[in-house]
């Protein structure tokens, strides 16, 4: 699993570690065929030398990405929560970019040593470039799984991050994002639906319709949802924190992830993911999704106790 994950973010297209990072699952890892990840990723069997070195670049990365989120808060860390895989696909292109030996025969492992002492560094450059790109690219209320689950714009994200770092003069870049030093470390952010409604931020009955943003999903579904267009609507509701959902096609309360996973199972897609993230999927009338509203209300939160 940990070879899969490295060569797809190691690969010269950002295409494979933009799915993992939309689908927020290693099961796309497996998925054969045109569209799917591991027939064009192993079609030709990589050295071992090619898949220690990545292996190797991806856990420098993990580590080093631990030490730059608790410099974070707010959206910038939640662009470290949730792209691991493609900031590793940035350190890789810029690693390959000095030095395209990483699959070249060399008991030293003199690539993996020069790598892993770079990616610090890189990493510490890539994180608030890529924030500042994708707030100026597609505005602070659109997620990074988001952006990723469209391969075109996934692209042209990654462009514009290697052609800002290119071009240097980012050490401003997601400054209003950076954690204060006499700040304390934030504790693990509560669930978005008890946010949602201990803040009062949605009415009894607010209207939500399902936002799906990934292309199997959308694929998977759509005969489906067009059967019924019921299906595909729902609304919120204050009285339950743990099924604040009624589906709009049987009248039932549902927590968010567990009706994607009946949506999924009604609509007998057999290669639905074990798990889902339910608040990135369904959406107000004005396109925030239950994810993102948490988030900007915590958000929020945090500043209203930094004022006091």
């Amino acid at each position: 699993m940990e070879a899969a994950c490295a060569l797809a973010c190691a690969h010269t297209g950002s295409r494979f570690a933009a799915r993992l990072v939309a689908s927020g699952s290693t099961d796309v890892l497996w998925e054969r065929g045109g569209s799917g990840i591991y027939d064009p990723l192993f079609r030709s069997v990589p050295s071992v030398y090619e898949t220690w070195n990545a292996v190797n670049v991806l856990r420098a990365v993990r580590t080093a990405l631990r030490t730059e989120r608790e410099q974070y808060e707010g959206r910038a860390a939640a662009v470290i929560d949730d792209g691991t895989f493609l900031i590793t696909h940035l350190v890789f292109r810029q690693l390959l970019a000095q030095d395209a030996g990483m699959g070249e025969p060399d008991q030293s492992l003199a690539w993996a040593a020069m790598a892993k002492e770079q990616v610090p560094e890189l990493v510490k450059h890539i994180v608030p470039v890529l924030v500042q790109v994708l707030d100026n690219e597609v505005g602070t209320r659109t997620s990074l799984q988001r952006v990723c689950a469209d391969p075109q714009q996934a692209a042209d994200l990654v462009t514009a991050v290697l052609t800002a770092l290119e071009g240097g003069n980012t050490e401003d870049a997601a400054a209003k994002y950076r954690r204060q030093e006499n700040k304390p470390r934030k504790r693990r952010r509560p669930n978005a639906v008890h946010v949602i409604i201990d803040r009062g931020a949605l009415e009894e009955g607010t209207p939500l319709h399902l936002a799906l943003y990934l292309q199997p999903e959308k694929d998977a579904l759509s005969a489906w949802l067009a059967a019924n267009p019921r299906r595909g609507l729902a609304k919120w509701t204050n009285t339950s924190r743990t099924r604040p959902i009624v589906w709009a096609a049987d009248g039932v309360a549902y927590s968010p992830s567990g009706l994607i996973a009946r949506m999924w199972e009604l609509a007998e897609w057999e290669g639905r993911p074990v798990a889902n993230q339910g608040t990135a999927r369904w959406a107000t009338q004005d396109g925030e999704t239950l994810a993102i509203l948490a988030r900007r209300l915590l958000d929020g939160m945090e500043e209203e106790k930094d004022a006091e």
